[in-house]
């Protein structure tokens, strides 16, 4: 880790091809590192966001984050949110470029972030991520992690005992960030401490 600040991402979208599909939730922690590798979290952003199309929703997507339909066709438009998103990102970060942290970011969220921002993901983001099943899957290699431990966010998380609300952008936001420290504490020898609701 070579930061004391990042941006914590996690999406929630229509379906898995980010094509098609469309961002429908939408969370990010602005957070410090200590030298501990613990964090404080100086902001949040969080926000449903209406899908445009409606008709291709995937129920096995919407049945996984448990996102009613109503919600989002009550929730605002997109290009509100990128407004929203955008002068959140001037106030917290003073529009600076910002080093990402994110759970499976560079085979899923990525593709669907740079899509929603079009070309001011490159000035708010810098091109470096930290991909937490990445790092998960590289201490797997090394035996530090089960080789059948299952990478996914959810069981990672359980198996590094820390406590999970799964499929919300927010939720897996603070999931995501406490898989980070508890990955960085076992890289380095250190043991992982205990997390409680």
């Amino acid at each position: 880790m070579n930061f004391n600040e990042a941006i914590v991402i996690d999406l929630e979208t229509t379906g898995l091809v980010s094509s098609v599909s469309e961002i429908i939730e939408i969370g990010m922690l602005h957070i410090r590192f200590n030298e501990d590798y613990s964090y404080e979290v100086l902001s949040k952003f969080h926000s449903l966001i209406q899908p445009m199309k409606k008709g291709l929703i995937n129920p096995k997507a919407m049945k996984k984050n448990g996102i009613q339909k109503d919600e989002l066709f009550k929730a605002r438009l997109p290009q509100e949110i990128r407004g929203d998103l955008f002068e959140w990102w001037e106030d917290c970060l003073g529009g600076q470029v910002c080093d990402i942290i994110g759970h499976n970011f560079q085979g899923f969220d990525k593709s669907f972030l740079q899509l929603f921002l079009g070309e001011a993901y490159a000035k708010m983001f810098d091109y470096h991520a930290e991909d937490t099943w990445a790092f998960a899957r590289g201490l797997q290699r090394i035996g530090l992690i089960p080789i059948d431990t299952n990478l996914s966010l959810e069981p990672l998380s359980e198996y590094l005992g820390i406590p999970i609300k799964a499929h919300r952008a927010l939720d897996d936001c603070y999931a995501t960030i406490n898989v980070y420290t508890a990955l960085l504490n076992l890289a380095n020898g250190k043991s992982i401490p205990s997390m409680e609701e």
